[in-house]
């Protein structure tokens, strides 16, 4: 069957997109003003002159050093010694207070050996230094 109505008709609408205007974007222009750096001026260096003064080192005197002359004491070697009835030697000298023994180069020596200066008597004169080893009748 064919149906002789008539379908309404369908009338779409036609949709209308606006046009969409976008403005421009205008940056402004940055102005980077111009540094001015000042001039450094240095100030000029005076390095004064350093002066050193003169060193005088004095002359060192080392005095002469003296050696004493060292005396050797002179060695007597003596012959075995006979007593004789005093007690001393025979050839030793008896102090006259005391009877006391003294070897025959401690008497006239300049020193006192005895308690009574027996020792030291009717020596005569002595001569050089008093040691006892030279009397004057000797020379």
């Amino acid at each position: 069957m064919k149906s002789d109505a008539v379908s309404p008709e369908v009338v779409i609408p036609k949709v209308v997109i606006p046009k969409v205007v976008v403005p421009k974007v205008v940056v402004p222009k940055v102005v980077v003003p111009k540094v001015v750096v000042p001039k450094v001026v240095v100030p000029k260096v005076v390095v004064p002159k350093v002066v050193v003064p003169k060193v005088v080192i004095p002359k060192v005197v080392i005095p002469k050093v003296v050696v004493p002359k060292v005396v050797v004491p002179k060695v007597v070697v003596r012959k075995p010694k006979i007593m004789y009835p005093g007690g001393c030697y025979i050839d030793d000298f008896a102090c006259k207070d005391n009877g006391f023994c003294l070897e025959s180069d401690r008497r006239c020596d300049g020193v006192v050996n005895c308690a009574d200066s027996s020792d030291e008597a009717d020596c005569g004169e002595l001569c050089g230094d008093f040691s006892g080893e030279v009397q004057c009748s000797e020379l």
